[in-house]
């Protein structure tokens, strides 16, 4: 029994990079067709990249710590416990903890989740740019690293920041988290 996933989706975003608006949850609560059956593609040959692209999309614990002590704009999308560190994990994943708890010094917690609707579908760039621009010091050709614990989502803010504000010119790169994980 595979897993149940949406039929026909429309996706949303570039043209290299799509994400279901609203998720999979949407997707369901609009009693849209589901499905469990395997995919079936034809086969393929994905070209192997010559070298790998971390150094322009991720920082580093050494360029964090830089962002940080330059007071250049470090963005924290982690929970409220998280960032006060009184957890250790989303509050979803109580096994997925880091070693230390709190947050990097000099950076503003702007949790991932401001950038969606209650039914978790993306807020109008409007209303995402008074969120990035002026409750998280973004802002065009800013160097900005954005962090959580893992990725996952600061990966969804910097898709927000990347093709949603593509408007504007950004320096946008992605970091684990504030403790090297």
């Amino acid at each position: 029994m595979g897993l149940l996933r949406p039929v026909g989706v429309r996706l949303f975003g570039h043209e290299k990079v799509k994400i279901l608006n609203g998720g999979r949850d949407k997707w369901k609560a609009e009693d849209r067709p589901m499905t469990r059956e395997v995919p079936k593609y034809p086969k393929t040959n994905y070209p192997v990249p010559k070298r790998r692209f971390d150094k322009e999309i991720r920082a580093f614990f050494d360029e964090a710590l830089a962002q940080s002590k330059n007071g250049k704009p470090l963005v924290d999308v982690r929970s409220p416990g998280e960032y006060r560190g009184e957890i250790t994990h989303m509050p979803e994943y109580p096994q997925e903890g880091v070693l230390r708890g709190g947050h990097v010094p000099g950076q503003r917690a702007c949790r991932w989740k401001t950038a969606t609707n209650d039914d978790a579908t993306f807020k109008p760039a409007s209303e995402l740019a008074k969120i990035y621009f002026d409750q998280c010091g973004v802002g065009p050709e800013r160097d900005t690293i954005v962090y959580c614990r893992i990725g996952e989502r600061s990966s969804h803010t910097w898709f927000v920041l990347t093709y949603l504000l593509d408007s504007i010119t950004f320096a946008i790169t992605m970091v684990r988290g504030p403790n090297g994980q």
